[in-house]
């Protein structure tokens, strides 16, 4: 487990992983409870890609796909799908085996969710600011 103090140790670890993971093909698990900072460890995650301009929420979109140097890395949130059925019609499937997938809420489309290289838990920590984090 690592404790995250603060956004700017939350940006480190997002360097650390964009370093590690580069546009490679896999897929990224991202779970916690509403709040926990699972866009935010994205985000910054993207910009460390290179991603430049606004990177939205897919909260409500779905799937957000972002291009660079020939890869794409698609940001999904399943927050809103209401099972495997409605996964199989958002398109994320299509991405599998070729892209860098970073999955908010996998459970939500259990059944139909390509399987995790990466498990990311996003948890509280013991204030309002701290987070702990475990990567499996």
């Amino acid at each position: 487990m690592i404790k995250i103090r603060d956004l700017e140790m939350m940006d480190r670890m997002a360097r650390r992983l964009a370093r590690v993971a580069g546009l490679k093909p896999r897929v990224v698990y991202l779970m916690g409870p509403l709040g926990a900072g699972k866009t935010t460890l994205v985000r910054a995650w993207l910009r460390y890609l290179g991603i430049e301009g606004r990177i939205r929420s897919p909260t409500f979109t779905i799937l957000e796909c972002y291009e660079r140097d020939g890869s794409t890395i698609v940001h999904a949130d399943l927050f809103r799908i209401g099972g495997a059925k409605e996964l199989l019609n958002t398109g994320l499937l299509d991405y599998w085996g070729n892209s860098l997938l970073l999955i908010e809420w996998p459970e939500k489309g259990r059944g139909a969710t390509p399987p995790a290289d990466w498990a990311i838990t996003i948890g509280f920590g013991e204030n309002d600011d701290q987070r702990c984090l475990i990567l499996s």
